[in-house]
């Protein structure tokens, strides 16, 4: 039975061995959100691509940005939110640099939703 035992472990060890970059890079990553500054009736503000390049000038790896809404109701009035957010996944190495830019966590916005970016 020891033997059986040995043999289970160094399959799992083969394995573990055998996992890509891809896989082991995207495990550690973290969602994050930022306000698009844009308002209603006059849009505005700033891209995903923008918000990209910003974090990429920073030295943080971008791993996927998007645009959402932060779930928030608003009244309807021409300069007001309108509630467009950008969304970035990051490596979770590098949350707290991204943090100290002004992004927070999506997991603070429970209601959010990602939209195709317009």
């Amino acid at each position: 039975m020891r033997l059986e035992t040995l043999a289970a472990m160094s399959a799992l060890i083969s394995l573990a061995a055998c996992a890509s970059p891809a896989q082991t890079s995207t495990q550690g990553k973290v969602s994050l959100y930022v306000s698009a500054g844009s308002h209603q009736c006059q849009g505005g503000g700033q891209t995903a691509g923008q918000v990209r390049q910003r974090l990429q000038q920073a030295g943080i790896e971008v791993l996927q940005a998007t645009c959402g809404h932060d779930g928030r109701i608003y009244a309807s009035v021409c300069g007001g939110p309108d509630g467009r957010i950008i969304i970035v996944d990051v490596p979770a190495a590098k949350e707290a640099a991204a943090r100290s830019l002004g992004f927070a966590p999506l997991a603070g916005l429970p209601d959010a939703t990602k939209r195709p970016c317009a």
